[in-house]
């Protein structure tokens, strides 16, 4: 909940908050009486944002028509007292309205990563694995990329070192991924995976070196991500606490050490690039812009102590 202004009479207070109301912006009014002031909170603080919009023409002009609502529009906003509105988990209504075949990106991504772990770790076929990873050297010159092999820039990405590694990665895949796709659609997930790919496997071979893989780095900033658009963004995108902070503690208990072996670099940087990426595609930047220069507003009419 967050207080948004003050309105000086009660009757308007009640009147913008009736406006609120059809606009699917729940609000409330405190502290107010018959003649005093008033102040207006909004009960969700991801709707205020458009809420500190409206109350910003309120203030300019109280009597415009759009702000006098009739019993009649209000009443058709209100919920019968006796329904239950159902409840609905929008993880499991993303995979019951389509199969998965409506998912083709990520069926397509499991694809690579079970053909490239098959030549990884398949005897006859493990001398062309070297092939698909990032470089056959140390350092910093790129010597095959500058040379054109590109595709060495991504490929790592679908390497894993055996089953369980590549079981863990492919169910986030389906389940983070596939949620991607299904409310934004192949090109948006086609376009993380590879800036993230390329930016986490970049990151790994700077610092350890060239003999790495796995999607993982993706993985965390397909999470980070999501995270970002349901704060921020649409309320389509829902991502369970727990989820979250299991995610979280398995990061931190790697990056310790307890679980050797790992591409702890790829974790950080894809988690980073993707709550990068969502704060900006949700405009959580301009939000977040508005909450200080609000803060700000307050804090400056806020009452002065006595000097």
């Amino acid at each position: 909940m967050r207080q948004i202004g003050e309105i000086a009479q009660r009757e308007l207070g009640q009147r913008f908050v009736d406006y609120l109301a059809t606009q699917d912006i729940e609000a409330v009014l405190r502290d107010a009486d018959e003649e005093g002031p008033c102040s207006i909170w909004v009960l969700d603080e991801d709707l205020l944002d458009p809420a500190l919009d409206s109350f910003e023409l309120f203030e300019q002009n109280p009597e415009d028509p759009r702000f006098k609502v009739s019993p009649a529009q209000l009443k058709a906003k209100q919920k019968p007292a006796n329904s239950l509105a159902p409840v609905i988990d929008v993880r499991q209504e993303v995979f019951r309205q389509a199969g998965i075949w409506s998912m083709p990106v990520v069926i397509s991504l499991i694809g690579l990563c079970l053909f490239f772990t098959l030549v990884a770790n398949v005897a006859m076929f493990a001398g062309h694995a070297h092939l698909f990873y990032f470089s056959e050297y140390y350092g910093r010159a790129f010597p095959e990329i500058a040379a054109g092999q590109v595709w060495r820039l991504i490929t790592p990405i679908f390497i894993h070192s055996g089953g369980l590694h590549l079981i863990f990665n492919m169910m986030w895949l389906f389940q983070l991924g596939g949620m991607i796709e299904r409310l934004e659609g192949q090109r948006t997930l086609i376009v993380m995976t590879l800036l993230i790919g390329i930016v986490c496997n970049v990151a790994q071979y700077l610092v350890s070196g060239p003999m790495f893989g796995g999607l993982s780095g993706v993985i965390y900033g397909l999470l980070a991500y999501i995270w970002m658009m349901s704060r921020y963004g649409s309320k389509q995108y829902v991502i369970a606490q727990q989820t979250f902070v299991f995610m979280m503690i398995w990061l931190v208990i790697c990056l310790v050490g307890l679980i050797p072996n790992v591409a702890n670099t790829q974790h950080v940087v894809g988690f980073l690039a993707g709550a990068v990426f969502g704060y900006f595609r949700s405009g959580g930047w301009k939000i977040s812009r508005r909450r200080r220069a609000f803060k700000r507003k307050m804090e400056d009419s806020a009452p002065q102590p006595p000097q």
